[in-house]
């Protein structure tokens, strides 16, 4: 069995962004006025608000420890569909995108 069997891809996908952060703010490893700790926890954060995960006003270490998966799966375009009330349920929206009735970037 390999360490990503029984995970799901969103589980894996938010791994390293905790692991990236736990190393650079655990204090036994590194002291809070480090400047790489300092540099790779801004980087990782501003890579957060980029892909959309983050908002600007939560850019503090701990929102990203407290990530869910439920955080990555609304951004997935099926879901923006269907809040958006484009669709009648998650279900319609996939359907829709398979179609290519809703496209991304065209």
């Amino acid at each position: 069995m390999t360490a990503l069997e029984g995970t799901n891809a969103q589980e894996c996908t938010m791994i390293p962004h905790r692991t990236c952060l736990s190393s650079s703010i655990t204090p036994i490893r590194r002291e809070p006025r480090d400047p790489r700790r300092l540099f790779e926890g801004n980087a990782l954060l501003r890579r957060l608000v980029r892909i959309g995960v983050f908002v600007e006003d939560r850019m503090k270490p701990d929102y990203v420890l407290g990530l869910r998966t439920e955080d990555y799966l609304e951004r997935r375009l099926q879901s923006q569909v269907f809040k958006l009330g484009l669709a009648k349920s998650i279900h319609h929206a996939r359907v829709l995108i398979r179609q290519k009735d809703i496209r991304y970037g065209c």
